[in-house]
């Protein structure tokens, strides 16, 4: 009775502990998998970055461009819709008291002119924020670039042996040429 009592209670237990061990080993298998996996593609050195930077470079060099224009386009909306209000200000105020069709249309064109002044204010407004706010296409280039530069430099520097062309001269001999060196 003993024996069947002590090899229930092993029993429990062993199956209470493979439950609780499978659940523990499950998350810590697939984090230590996904942090293995992680490792491995930092420490890959082998593969060329070079086009995944130059491709993000010259995507904010894109974008630097086509906030560039709508900047260019909306100071020109700016100017004329400015141009265009001081003009027909002055024109429109009749005090006769009578509207021509002359002073209607100058009335609309004075409208029309302070709302593409207010489009250019606008538009110029948002595209130099757009350019020059910290998560911005220049900051965002000049942040590839200094990745890129980086990249570049350790991967030279975990390269394997290099072959250096290093100039010499001999001032003895009347004579200059190219040594290679052999680094590692």
């Amino acid at each position: 009775m003993i024996k069947n009592a002590l090899l229930f209670l092993i029993s429990v237990a062993t199956i209470c502990l493979a439950q609780a061990g499978g659940a523990a080993d499950s998350q810590k298998w697939s984090f230590e998998s996904d942090s293995l996996e992680a490792e491995r593609l930092a420490l890959e050195t082998r593969l060329d970055f070079d086009e995944h930077y130059s491709n993000l470079i010259l995507q904010e060099q894109k974008s630097i461009e086509h906030h560039t224009k709508l900047g260019i386009l909306s100071g020109s909306l700016l100017g004329f819709g400015g141009m265009m209000t001081v003009l027909y200000f002055n024109e429109v105020w009749d005090t006769d008291g009578q509207e021509t069709l002359k002073e209607a249309l100058g009335m609309e064109i004075l409208l029309f002119s302070i709302g593409l002044t207010a489009v250019g204010a606008i538009g110029l407004t948002y595209n130099i924020y757009a350019l020059f706010n910290k998560d911005g296409p220049y900051n965002r280039r000049d942040s590839y670039e200094r990745a890129y530069d980086v990249y570049k430099r350790r991967r030279d520097a975990q390269g394997g042996p290099k072959l250096a062309l290093v100039p010499t001269l001999d001032i003895e001999g009347s004579g200059a040429g190219l040594n290679a060196i052999l680094l590692f």
